[in-house]
């Protein structure tokens, strides 16, 4: 069995308005319970993407889930994590779309929708409970490296989740949500989903829960104590699957590029204010440089 979750460490909300130092603690939680899962070992010291994933669930879900469309939706994204967990076992993980990266993503998502919580004093718990499964499915089985098409590996993906449905269906339409939110988490679309809601008042909408999965997927690249780490396991990801040449000698530069292109357009994103993140970040780097 894993270890169980430190609350302390991990959401801990005890001082509302702090969400920068909740999101830093929780990924900082979750890189220690990681940090043993190297060069193909298991131990018992990772949570596990399900423990992390109950976490989000009784923070920003009532506890009895309410309609059985969104219970549906919630067995579906627990079905997903366990299935991580026991791929895990049997196959290596890629350098930066792994585990890690899944319960990274759903901190992020976690810290957005309470922070929206606290600015509305209201959730939608469809969007919410659909949110959760999205962002535990949106790289799903994903292989390592970049599409080479539009959409490659996210329709990959789609079709993986395809045998999770068989099992744990969902409505008709939130399929079709789930669908159309994973393939625009494709990086190339990503400017073109903030444009969608760029003079829109925050919904619960696809456009605006797609917009909430790109912000999440990205949340931990952008800080400040852990995204430069991130980013070196994406350039090694790609290096290994020869996707690019030899990345790693342009590191500080492609760095650069992503926070630059990095977009945050929910309200939660504002308060969290990780555009001071990426602001620091790239004025030491244009210091650097100029140096």
């Amino acid at each position: 069995m894993p270890l169980s979750i430190d609350r302390t460490r991990y959401l801990c909300t005890s001082k509302p308005g702090d969400w920068s130092n909740v999101l830093n603690t929780s990924l900082g939680f979750l890189r220690d319970s990681w940090s043993e899962q190297t060069g193909g070992k298991h131990t018992t010291k990772w949570i596990g993407v399900s423990q992390v994933l109950e976490v989000c669930i009784s923070l920003v879900l009532t506890p009895s889930l309410g309609s059985q469309r969104i219970c549906n939706l919630i067995k579906c994204a627990r079905m997903v994590a366990v299935s991580l967990e026991l791929h895990a076992l049997k196959y290596p993980e890629p350098k930066y779309h792994n585990r890690l990266h899944f319960c990274d993503a759903l901190t992020g998502i976690c810290v957005l929708l309470l922070i929206e919580k606290e600015r509305t004093s209201a959730l939608d718990e469809y969007w919410v409970a659909l949110l959760l499964l999205v962002v535990v499915s949106h790289d799903y089985m994903h292989p390592g490296g970049q599409n080479s098409k539009a959409m490659e590996i996210e329709i990959q993906t789609l079709n993986e989740l395809k045998n999770i449905w068989s099992v744990h269906p969902i409505d008709t339409r939130s399929q079709e949500y789930v669908t159309y939110i994973i393939q625009k988490s494709d990086p190339r679309y990503v400017r073109d989903n903030h444009k969608l809601v760029a003079t829109t008042p925050f919904a619960w909408s696809v456009f605006w829960a797609t917009v909430l999965l790109n912000e999440a997927d990205i949340l931990a690249s952008c800080t400040t104590k852990y995204g430069a780490h991130l980013g070196e396991q994406l350039l090694c990801e790609w290096q290994l699957n020869r996707v690019r040449g030899t990345l790693l000698r342009g590191a500080k530069e492609i760095r650069r590029n992503f926070l630059k292109s990095a977009m945050f357009s929910s309200p939660a994103s504002q308060i969290l204010q990780i555009h001071i993140d990426i602001s620091v970040q790239l004025q030491v780097s244009k210091s650097s440089h100029n140096f």
